[in-house]
């Protein structure tokens, strides 16, 4: 047998796995989303316009904006500065740091989402507290802004094991040397 031939039996499998694969991505994955899709155009574009166009829409996506932007320029400033922090110095406390900036990783969102009412919750303690101060935090938008807060903050800048600070927001890995 030469080198670099492939056996047909070997193709032929390969085939099999690949067709297996993408029916399993079909099921679960497309044929939901094409059944989302027939029914949200059910009753045409014009529904979904109208629907838009609605004062609650329009308050949710302004919602969702604002407290997205808010949150990437936050990030922006607070993991650079974290990331850099955490590559240039060695100080008490740095492995501790750095599990808390891997947390949100282990922790899932729903996990997240009770922890912020538990914390912030009418309640709570914290959340009894500042009511009585006038301050809303949970189900408003510092809530918001919290939870997008914890689970974003991790997701800007990731040491690599040789000490650069990894941005992993691109498909490529691009890589900074400070």
């Amino acid at each position: 047998m030469m080198m670099g031939r492939v056996r047909p039996a070997v193709l032929g499998s390969d085939a099999l796995i690949k067709a297996s694969v993408f029916s399993y991505v079909g099921i679960l994955v497309i044929l939901p989303l094409l059944a989302l899709s027939a029914q949200a155009l059910g009753q045409g574009f014009g529904k979904i316009l109208s629907d838009v166009m609605q004062p609650q829409a329009w308050f949710s996506l302004k919602l969702t904006f604002s407290c997205a932007i808010a949150m990437a320029l936050l990030n922006l400033i607070t993991g650079t500065a974290m990331a850099w922090v955490l590559v240039r110095y060695n100080f008490p406390g740095k492995p501790l740091i750095n599990s808390l900036i891997d947390l949100p990783f282990a922790l899932p969102t729903t996990v997240t989402g009770l922890m912020l009412v538990v914390l912030y919750g009418p309640v709570s303690w914290l959340g009894k507290y500042l009511k009585i101060h006038g301050i809303e935090i949970i189900y408003a938008q510092p809530g918001i802004s919290l939870a997008r807060l914890f689970v974003t903050v991790c997701d800007n800048f990731l040491i690599g094991p040789d000490g650069k600070i990894e941005n992993i927001h691109k498909t490529e890995r691009k890589i900074f040397e400070l």
